[in-house]
């Protein structure tokens, strides 16, 4: 039930909110390619992934791109492999549905309910609640 009622979210509500910071700093490339320096942090690749596929699309003039001090939203993106940037950023308010990238609503659930959850579970000395747990049992 928590599943489901999460899936039937949009993103703007069940995405991380976060400010920007050293945008510069990590996004090597967002206009030719998507090209980002190690340790980049996951909010400022989101944001880079943002203005990758901004640039490479018709709604620049639509659109604004996401720079250092800038509050965004995130959510974990449905990709096809590993090698693909598995997160969006957009404007809180604004999300740019002409281009978004699908979410990944298992990862995004993971991510934003049971990480939190599971850090006080295991603290307590239990077993981490499982993801599979809500796809098993209706009750969740």
């Amino acid at each position: 039930m928590i599943k489901k009622e999460f899936k039937a979210q949009q993103a703007e509500n069940i995405s991380l909110a976060v400010q920007v910071n050293n945008y510069e700093k990590f996004i090597i490339n967002d206009t030719t390619g998507f090209e980002v320096a190690k340790a980049c942090p996951i909010h400022v690749r989101a944001s880079g992934y943002h203005n990758y596929l901004l640039n490479s699309s018709k709604y620049k003039d639509k659109y604004p791109l996401l720079r250092s001090g800038e509050k965004i939203r995130f959510y974990f993106v449905a990709v096809k492999n590993s090698t693909e940037n598995n997160v969006f950023g957009f404007t809180p308010g604004n999300i740019p549905y002409e281009f978004a990238p699908p979410i990944d609503y298992d990862e995004q659930f993971t991510k934003t309910i049971l990480d939190p959850i599971n850090r006080f579970v295991e603290t307590m000395g239990h077993h981490p609640i499982s993801p599979n747990l809500f796809t098993i049992n209706p009750l969740f």
